[in-house]
């Protein structure tokens, strides 16, 4: 991959893996205290043992972490919940369930083995913060010890994570895909053609956030050249096929 854009640099400074070793879960696990408690306090941290934050849902999900190629630490993460045909219900339906809207779009209306939820979407505030920023879990990061060229794809980590999310979703076989997330980041992933369909209302579920949804062929038809190119890496990167196969 060239280095033409900041889209394609973005490789180059980071590595988006597959997670399923214990030490790569722990890591996961450790940046989502760090964000989702420490920095939100959308979790408590005694509720936490071992300064990690986790839920009964890691069990039944696939897992992205994103390293900083230079420093190996770890910068992001997010996570495909796809619940077993028979069991619990997604994070969506289970605790804000009265914010959904009945319709075709409810995730009751559709196979269990067929729909899956995107979340514990974390960018650490080294990636992810101007100096006195704290406004959210994605942010719009400017750090120092960066040099030019690895700065301009900063911005671009949050969306890149949802590109890595729709990977893990045609990895898992699934096609209905939902996302508790904030109107803004919904907005920003529409203006790059992934457009996500509010179906209710917004809510405070670690933050102000909506329930969303999305085909997943829909998401690898209409997404823009930037994420066609960086989804079919991704596809390599967290699944081995062949990324000539693959839209995005």
């Amino acid at each position: 991959m060239s280095e033409s854009s900041p889209w394609e640099a973005l490789p180059r400074y980071f590595s988006y893996e597959r997670a399923s070793t214990p030490r790569q879960l722990e890591e996961i696990f450790r940046l989502r205290y760090e964000v989702y408690c420490r920095e939100f306090a959308f979790e408590r941290p005694e509720d936490c043992p071992g300064a990690m934050e986790t839920d009964e849902y890691d069990a039944v999900s696939l897992h992205c972490l994103l390293r900083h190629a230079r420093s190996r630490t770890v910068a992001g993460c997010v996570r495909v919940i796809v619940p077993p045909d028979k069991g619990s219900e997604l994070p969506m339906a289970a605790f804000c369930g009265d914010s959904l809207e009945p319709g075709p779009f409810h995730p009751g209306n559709h196979p269990k083995d067929r729909i899956c939820e995107i979340s514990r979407l974390a960018v650490t505030a080294r990636f992810r913060c101007r100096p006195g920023e704290k406004r959210s879990p994605v942010g719009n990061p400017d750090p120092d010890g960066v040099d030019d060229r690895e700065a301009r794809t900063l911005p671009l980590i949050g969306i890149s994570m949802f590109v890595a999310a729709a990977a893990l979703v045609r990895v898992a076989k699934r096609e209905h895909v939902y996302a508790m997330m904030e109107p803004k980041l919904a907005r920003l992933l529409g203006r790059c053609g992934i457009h996500f369909q509010q179906i209710g209302e917004i809510v405070d579920y670690h933050g102000t956030r909506a329930p969303y949804y999305i085909h997943l062929q829909q998401a690898e038809r209409d997404g823009n050249a930037n994420l066609q190119m960086l989804y079919a890496f991704m596809l390599g990167q967290l699944d081995g096929s062949d990324p000539s196969k693959a839209g995005f």
